[in-house]
């Protein structure tokens, strides 16, 4: 029996990582090194020509911000490490293309002559997605990419899966209007959704099944407002806080201190059914922000947090959901991890004074658990398997 093909076309945000000198992200790289495992899915992994050349872009601006260093660390020894500008580009070319042939990606072109221009200049002068809103039309890189997808799709056959990894919702809204008739595209936001769909592909287990069961997953792990939701029932965002402090508050290199935001939740993304029983796995991320002598202050009107909202100011979480955090411990509070949410009516603004972070990150786990699943679809005998640190990554 042939394998079933599936084609994962990965964009900028979700193979970036702030301070990483590698093309993708480590948690990629795993995963795409991995995929070879899996015998009835043939995964080919692609990469838009456009965002190749934006992450060496990337990754030749960050080693030209180090030269001046070492020129003069070569003045002060006396040495000449052979370092120059067109040297440094030369380098950071060969260290992408190494690692393009190492996770044997294949590089996603764009056949100019079967673009239609006139389409772009119109939705570029008419701010239509993919192109931002606003005095500015932004959008020219992700235009290149959907249409990079829409040749994709029309040379592939039809019972390939085709997967678009990306958290940009502009992009997204436009590859839903380019490739409505596509029903063999998946549109995932973060690499946690690809992960649930290649599991689902390579399970015995009825793709409609499982998403049916994934919502009712998502609501037993954790409902906004619901207090016997089992993230608060097993206490686990503290369990993580008190066993993975010294990784959650690591300080950075340059900075003095570093102070916990917001903490989000993922989507539970299908792992295997054995039996009856279902394994999940959710993740969980706490947002932080690093501080040094150098950090300013603003005045700032706010309102303490209230409620349940999703969380989209930080694109690699687009989907991911706030947690209203569990009451305070004296332990937690002698790390200064109390963040409580108001109940009750919304207080007025408050004028405070806040400081400016010099950097914006997150630390994120994967919390793996199970659950029975009867026939009347009901869960039972929920288990915590493992809590898994995934990665830091500061913006």
């Amino acid at each position: 029996m042939q394998a079933r093909e599936l084609k994962v076309v990965l964009e900028t945000s979700v193979i970036y990582n702030a301070g990483g000198h590698e093309l993708v992200r480590d948690e990629v790289g795993k995963l795409i090194k991995s995929s070879s495992n899996h015998k009835d899915l043939a995964i080919t992994w692609h990469l838009p020509e456009i965002v190749k050349n934006e992450r060496e872009h990337q990754l030749r601006q960050d080693a030209l911000k180090d030269l001046p260093t070492l020129q003069r660390l070569e003045r002060v020894l006396g040495s000449d490490f052979g370092l120059s500008e067109q040297t440094l580009i030369e380098r950071v070319r060969e260290r992408v293309n190494d690692h393009v042939k190492d996770l044997k990606l294949q590089i996603l072109p764009v056949d100019a002559q079967g673009v239609d221009w006139n389409k772009i200049m119109s939705d570029a002068a008419f701010r239509e997605p993919p192109f931002s809103p606003g005095k500015s039309e932004k959008g020219f890189r992700d235009a290149l990419i959907v249409e990079a997808v829409g040749q994709l799709i029309a040379s592939s056959a039809l019972d390939c899966r085709i997967a678009v990894v990306s958290s940009d919702k502009l992009m997204t809204e436009a590859l839903v209007k380019n490739s409505i008739a596509a029903q063999n595209l998946h549109l995932l936001s973060s690499i946690e959704e690809l992960k649930g769909l290649i599991n689902t592909l390579v399970s015995n287990v009825d793709e409609a099944f499982i998403e049916q069961m994934k919502a009712i997953a998502a609501s037993f792990f954790y409902e906004p407002g619901d207090r016997e939701s089992y993230i608060y029932k097993q206490e686990i965002t503290k369990r993580i806080l008190r066993d993975f402090a010294s990784l959650i508050f690591a300080i950075p290199p340059d900075q003095n201190e570093v102070e916990r935001d917001k903490t989000l939740v993922s989507r539970p993304r299908f792992r295997e059914k054995v039996g009856d029983r279902m394994f999940w796995v959710s993740r969980i991320a706490f947002r932080m922000k690093a501080f040094n002598e150098s950090s300013s202050s603003v005045i700032t009107t706010s309102t303490p947090a209230f409620g349940y909202s999703g969380f989209s100011g930080y694109s690699g979480f687009a989907g991911y959901s706030t947690i209203n955090e569990e009451s305070s411990t004296p332990e937690l509070e002698a790390l200064e991890l109390s963040n409580a949410v108001s109940v009750g009516p919304v207080p007025p603004p408050v004028f405070r004074v806040s400081r400016v972070p010099n950097k914006i990150g997150h630390v994120a786990f994967d919390v793996s658990w199970s659950v029975v699943v009867t026939p009347q679809q009901q869960l039972r005998e929920p288990n915590v398997e493992a809590v898994d640190y995934v990665e830091t990554n500061w913006g």
